[in-house]
């Protein structure tokens, strides 16, 4: 009888081990696309298409904000050396190249007035101002259209309360001065356009709902 549970045990454990091989040899040939360093890169380097490229890594190695894209890279800055051969992580860029005669700034996200979650860097975005109740006189208008983002602010290191979402956009000294009126003036909702030549509107009153829901 002992014998019989000891012959047991021992085909038991065969099957086992053969059965986790082959899951393990079935799995281990699964990779997936990231983008890699091409050459040593320093810090301070603004990253070009020659500088890195895709490669292909074990789906159990990859790292959890490796980037798999070339578009998402290219065009920012390092903040800590990478390595050829690396996997690109996106905790070691900064923001992408400022265009010309640009500044940066931010603009706080509220929860209910934009995507937040949906918004990623490069993409165009309007904004829309709504003035305050006690301002006089209540409108809003889209104010600015196809802003670039250029940031997303991350802050893993401070408080939930701190942790406000933002963005970071490109902007003219001009723009950057009527956002920062706008901000203390009124609420921003922010939406997300793919017209890169920006939208226009009149703007909306009271006088414009009512004759929007008049028949």
């Amino acid at each position: 009888m002992r014998a019989r549970t000891y012959l047991w045990l021992a085909v038991s454990c065969s099957i086992i081990a053969t059965v986790t091989s082959l899951m393990g040899s079935r799995f281990s040939g699964q990779t997936v696309q990231v983008v890699v360093c091409a050459t040593d890169i320093p810090a301070g380097t603004t990253l070009t298409r020659e500088m890195v490229r895709l490669g292909a890594a074990a789906k159990g190695s990859v790292l959890s904000d490796a980037s798999t894209a070339l578009s998402e890279v290219i065009g920012k800055k390092v903040r800590i050396p990478m390595f050829e051969g690396e996997q690109v992580v996106m905790r070691k860029l900064g923001a992408q190249s400022l265009p010309s005669g640009m500044v940066r700034m931010m603009i706080p996200l509220s929860p209910g007035k934009s995507p937040v979650g949906s918004i990623r860097e490069g993409d165009l975005v309007d904004v829309i101002f709504v003035s305050n109740p006690g301002s006089g006189y209540q409108f809003s208008k889209l104010i600015l259209g196809a802003l670039k983002v250029m940031e997303i602010p991350t802050y893993e290191n401070r408080s939930a309360f701190e942790r406000q979402p933002s963005i970071v956009v490109a902007v003219s000294a001009e723009q950057a001065e009527l956002l920062a009126f706008c901000m203390e003036h009124g609420s921003l909702y922010i939406t997300i356009t793919d017209s890169a030549a920006g939208n226009r509107t009149e703007g909306v009153t009271f006088s414009t709902v009512l004759a929007w829901v008049e028949p």
